[in-house]
C-alpha cells in the first residue's frame, strides 16, 4: 500500500472511533427523551417530537450510526452496535400517534440546504417517503413547496384531527 493510501485508511479508521462515543451518548439521549415521552403520555400528555428515533435506515435520519459494526470482527464492536440498536428498538414498541412527513421538491430542498448535494437530497426525500410505521399511526405527507404559511395551516389541521 502506498502511503497515501495507508493515511486514507487510517482517516477512516480514526472517523469510526470517534463515531462510537457520539453515537453511544446520542443513544443515551434518545433513551432519556423516550421514557421521558412515555411517561409524559402515559399522564395523559400530548408529546410533539420534531424527530424520532427509526432503526428502519442506519446511519440516516435519525437512524443507528454503529450498525456497520454489528458485523465487525471485533466482540466490543458488535456489543456497543448492539446497545445503541436497543433505544432504537424500544422507540418501535412505543410508536407515535401522528407523524407528519414535510416532503420538499429535490429544487426546493436544494434551494433551502445548498449545502447538500442534489443526489444527498433525492436520497433524503426517498428515505422520509419510505419510512413506515404500524397501522395504527396516522402518517400525513405534507407538501412543503407550499408557503410556510400553508404549511403549517396543514400541520395544525393534522394535528387537531387526532385530538
Amino acid at each position: 500500500r502506498t502511503p497515501s493510501q495507508r493515511r486514507s485508511g487510517l482517516r477512516g479508521r480514526l472517523r469510526a472511533v470517534a463515531l462510537i462515543p457520539w453515537a453511544l451518548s446520542l443513544s443515551l439521549e434518545k433513551r432519556a427523551k423516550l421514557r421521558r415521552m412515555i411517561r409524559a403520555r402515559n399522564r395523559g400528555l400530548v408529546v410533539i417530537c420534531d424527530r424520532y428515533p427509526q432503526d428502519q435506515f442506519q446511519g440516516f435520519n435519525d437512524g443507528c450510526l454503529l450498525g456497520r459494526f454489528a458485523s465487525s470482527s471485533s466482540r466490543l464492536a458488535q456489543a456497543l452496535a448492539r446497545w445503541e440498536a436497543r433505544a432504537y428498538a424500544d422507540a418501535r414498541l412505543y410508536p407515535p400517534d401522528v407523524v407528519i412527513k414535510l416532503i420538499a421538491s429535490p429544487e426546493v430542498a436544494l434551494s433551502r440546504r445548498p449545502e447538500m448535494s442534489a443526489e444527498e437530497i433525492e436520497n433524503r426525500i426517498e428515505v422520509v417517503r419510505a419510512l413506515r410505521f404500524p397501522d395504527e399511526t396516522l402518517v400525513a405527507e405534507i407538501d412543503a413547496d407550499q408557503p410556510l404559511d400553508e404549511v403549517v395551516r396543514s400541520v395544525r389541521r393534522v394535528i387537531w384531527k387526532v385530538l
